[in-house]
């Protein structure tokens, strides 16, 4: 896919900030849809004059003088201590004009700006990069070309350094696995020739790697929902046997992120992937198929394997505990924990016959959920499953 010109509004971000967007003067008269196109000498100005806080580890010493008294007024005794409460403002001070612009095309008598383009600020030496062109375009399609250029990177940066077609996952996955997540079940991995690579792609590549720095998301159309593919990708890793093997990666931050969740159920109904990549891939070929359906990842997981409902008629024969384990008669019920716990587990089991298949399959769910993130928020996420898929939770009613 060809590298689209850049206009007016376009989605700026600093490796080392936040968000912004491309301003174009007003007098430029030569424009792509109805907007205004861009060239290498606009770089002087953003839409919000800068780039929110600074997370930058090179400022410079004049501006942590400058910061002396503040850093007095909040009782702080150090620059380290002020970065890390993240109120470190930025101060976008520009440096040089667009690099890597159109040789052959001018705009008002400067080189047109490309979706690659880029340039760096001076105050705390961030790259700063173009998300996107500002044109109308498919955030699905912009996806998959980044994915294909940084295959292409990495299978060329394997040749040139000589190494082993075996470091190919961990470099793809050094940067498509975002790092911001509370807590991760894929491995990560730290080593001087993956540092020196993401030191190789800031270089040579930034608009790749600022592309991919703070995670990937897509806007799903059919359901109004955001999912975190950077997080699927992830999760993608490391399932086995589907949908049960995803029940032991659901965590609190899962349920509280509605990206994640999402990123999670999508992972739920695939199969395990070897690198982040190909997850995203996979994941990409679904989504632009005709029988993408993304109402199905909350019907899907909630969809029961027989072999789990089997268990549960078994224990309802035995007359055991909701809590899949087995009292022996005539032992006391306190030598296996809080009497009344159990019985209401017990007596939960006693309904079964009255229930219908769907109201079982959810019991189940949320039974095995339950080992994970305890039975109160198992509860709310099945719940919350539920109204997604657009169904009542009623398999057990207070």
């Amino acid at each position: 896919m060809a590298k689209k010109y850049v206009v007016e509004n376009a989605k700026l971000h600093c490796q080392y900030g936040e968000q912004s967007w491309l301003l174009v003067p007003e007098n430029r008269h030569i424009g792509i849809g109805g907007k205004m196109m861009a060239n290498e000498t606009d770089y002087k100005k953003t839409c919000c004059g800068s780039f929110g806080t600074c997370h930058s580890p090179y400022v410079s010493p004049d501006v942590t003088q400058k910061m002396h008294d503040i850093l007095l007024d909040n009782q702080l005794t150090s620059l380290q201590q002020f970065s890390a409460m993240e109120v470190f403002p930025c101060q976008y001070e520009p440096g040089p004009q667009w690099m890597e612009t159109k040789e052959d095309v001018y705009i008002a008598g400067y080189r047109a700006l490309m979706e690659d383009s880029w340039t760096f600020c001076t105050f705390g030496l961030g790259m700063v990069t173009l998300l996107n062109s500002g044109q109308s375009e498919n955030p699905a399609e912009a996806l998959a070309e980044c994915l294909n250029q940084l295959e292409t990177v990495v299978d060329t940066y394997i040749k040139e350094n000589g190494l082993s077609e075996k470091s190919k996952n961990d470099l793809l996955n050094s940067v498509l696995l975002w790092n911001g997540y509370g807590s991760i079940p894929w491995e990560t991995k730290v080593s001087q020739e993956l540092w020196d690579f993401g030191v190789y792609m800031e270089k040579n590549h930034p608009y790749l790697s600022n592309y991919f720095e703070r995670g990937v998301y897509l806007f799903d159309e059919q359901t109004g929902a955001n999912i975190d593919v950077s997080y699927m990708a992830g999760l993608s890793m490391v399932i086995t046997d589907p949908p049960e093997g995803c029940w032991k990666l659901l965590t609190e931050e899962v349920s509280a992120d509605e990206a994640m969740y999402n990123g999670y159920l999508e992972a739920s109904r695939q199969e395990s992937s070897e690198n982040a990549l190909e997850a995203m891939q996979k994941f990409l070929d679904y989504y632009a198929s005709p029988e993408y359906n993304g109402s199905g990842r909350y019907t899907d997981y909630l969809e029961m394997p027989e072999n789990y409902r089997t268990i549960y008629e078994e224990m309802y024969r035995q007359g055991s505990s909701m809590d899949r384990s087995y009292y022996e008669p005539g032992v006391p019920l306190d030598a296996y924990g809080d009497p009344e716990e159990i019985m209401k587990k017990q007596e939960k089991l006693l309904h079964w016959p009255e229930w219908s298949q769907e109201e079982k399959d959810l019991l189940i769910l949320q039974s095995y959920l339950s080992d994970y993130v305890g039975e109160e928020e198992a509860d709310a996420f099945v719940r919350k499953v539920c109204e997604s898929a657009g169904r009542e939770k009623g398999s057990w009613k207070e």
